[in-house]
């Protein structure tokens, strides 16, 4: 192991960032676990033969609030996170590739009646074949509220990675013991390259995945944190909460064009790593005037980042203004149904009355006029 070979203690609030090599029971942080192993990380690629696990290589203890995130190549039960596991498994991840020739998962390589298990495939979780390869970007977890190592074996966990095979391939679950259920769990049909998976879960697009409306009953006011249309659920406990404070400055403005969001603002100190995307805050109307602006989204993270939250500074409010004059193709359009015939009304009777004639479309000013919905009660043309 990158740290210890044979455990059945405690190991806790420590991380091993070394290249581990071996034949059997290889781990990036325990070679073999029968104790427990809490808040545990690996970052190093781990080789081996049997039982080769980028985090454990067997283990038949408890691990949980730890992750993986090395490559891992071995032969047989070979998994991102556990190479062979009869112990429980939660609040956990690997996302480094796993590439190995019998039972092989990105997470848990082979279960025999443990937390998250199958019995012989390949898979984005679990998984056991005669050739198979789990590639970049595996990402599993089990929800810490969530008994994994009991039934139901596999539960509140998913998988994005890459998953190729010759025999019983899925994209969670490779092959799943016949006293075995999946609930609550999904896998990325598109990056995973797999249109089903045994013993149940739900296969969602990139679009599905990454919307906090597709994961039922996942509880993502303690557990996971999601950024919608971004990333897929994300385990709070490895994150850090960060608070966004955001300066509009003195003088800002926009003009209008139809929505109640503001693309701007300056963000001082901001984490360099991990962070992505542009703040965005949303204005008190989406109408021509001085609104205030309230710091709402826009930016995202990742499963070692941050759980964003926002504040405003002294500086909340802009201008927005009317738009010079309509769009090219609106005018013409204006033109257009100046030009018509004039419409006629019918009575009651179904026969013409009195005509409508002249221009269908009133006009403000200088031929232009504002769309309703940016008129406000300041607005005096």
């Amino acid at each position: 192991g990158g740290l210890v070979g044979k455990n059945s203690g405690t190991i806790s609030y420590t991380d091993a960032e070394v290249s581990v090599s071996g034949d059997k029971n290889v781990g990036g942080l325990v070679g073999q676990n029968s104790g427990t192993v809490t808040s545990g990380a690996a970052v190093g690629s781990v080789s081996g033969d049997n039982k080769v696990g980028g985090l454990v290589g067997q283990n038949s203890g408890a691990i949980s609030n730890s992750y993986a995130t090395g490559s891992v190549n071995g032969d047989n039960k070979v998994g991102g996170l556990v190479g062979q596991s009869s112990g429980a498994i939660s609040n956990s991840y690997a996302t480094g590739s796993v590439n190995g020739d019998k039972k092989v998962g990105g997470l848990v390589g082979y279960n025999v009646g443990g937390a998250v298990s199958g019995d012989t495939a390949v898979g984005g979780l679990v998984g056991y074949n005669e050739v198979g390869d789990v590639g970049p970007r595996v990402v599993s977890a089990c929800s810490i509220n969530a008994n994994c190592g009991s039934l139901p074996p596999i539960t509140n966990s998913y998988a994005t990675g890459a998953v190729s095979g010759n025999t019983d391939v899925g994209g969670l679950v490779g092959f799943n013991g016949s006293d075995r259920t999946v609930t609550n769990s999904y896998w990325n049909i598109t990056s995973t390259g797999q249109t089903s998976s045994a013993g149940g879960g739900v296969g969602l697009t990139q679009a599905q995945m990454t919307s906090a409306a597709s994961y039922a009953d996942w509880d993502f006011d303690n557990t996971w944190v999601i950024y919608e249309g971004h990333t897929a659920p994300l385990l709070r406990s490895f994150m850090t909460a960060l608070t966004v404070t955001v300066d509009y400055g003195e003088g800002a403005t926009m003009v209008w064009d139809g929505t109640d969001v503001y693309r701007g603002g300056t963000v001082f100190e901001l984490p360099m790593d991990h962070m992505y995307g542009d703040v965005s805050g949303t204005m008190s109307s989406r109408r021509v005037g001085t609104r205030t602006v309230t710091a709402s989204g826009g930016l995202y993270s990742d499963q070692q980042g941050y759980i964003i939250s926002y504040a405003t500074s002294g500086n909340p409010t802009v201008e927005v203004t009317a738009p010079p004059r309509l769009p090219d193709e609106v005018s013409a359009i204006t033109t257009q149904l100046a030009s018509l015939e004039p419409v006629f009304k019918t009575d009651k009777a179904g026969a013409p009355s009195a005509s409508r004639g002249g221009p269908l479309v009133r006009t403000i000013g200088a031929g232009v006029r504002l769309p309703d919905d940016a008129v406000s009660s300041e607005t005096t043309e």
